[in-house]
């Protein structure tokens, strides 16, 4: 009777290239792709309403101080409008002091936040600078450079 030849056992080098290898690239691969991906958008007023606010006023640097517009119950409701939709990508290292104009926040509970735009760069909350979306910016800018016009 002949015998069946065995099958020649390869080497565990040879089996670790042939299944680790591939194995440990898609895993780097993986790795890298979820670091190179972009910044999930946030939205910080999303859940803010006019309930909630006890007013709002917005400031236009002078050169000696500011000069400010205190919000109506119509100009409020519009504010908090574009606050729901300001969208934010991601922080940013730098802050712009060239600020335009600064929305202050004062809440029924005593805290406030204020919201200031420098450009379309980027618009800082409480002092933290975010890159923002294009409409956001747009949306904040028309409407703060047009009340400014009114004051």
């Amino acid at each position: 009777m002949a015998s069946i030849p065995q099958k020649e056992k390869r080497p565990l080098t040879r089996r670790m290239r042939r299944y680790a290898l591939p194995f440990l690239a898609g895993l780097l691969l993986t790795f890298f792709a979820a670091g190179c991906r972009p910044e999930a958008e946030r939205r910080p007023f999303a859940e803010m309403t006019a309930d909630q606010v006890k007013e709002i006023r917005i400031e236009y640097p002078t050169e000696a101080s500011y000069t400010y517009l205190i919000l109506n119950q119509e100009q409020t409701d519009e504010i908090i409008g574009i606050l729901n939709a300001l969208t934010v990508l991601g922080e940013q290292d730098t802050v712009y002091y060239g600020q335009v104009w600064r929305v202050v926040i004062w809440y029924g509970d005593g805290s406030q936040t204020a919201v200031s735009g420098a450009g379309s760069e980027s618009v800082a909350i409480d002092d933290q600078a975010y890159r923002w979306t294009e409409e956001s910016c747009e949306a904040l800018h028309t409407v703060c450079n047009r009340w400014r016009d009114s004051i």
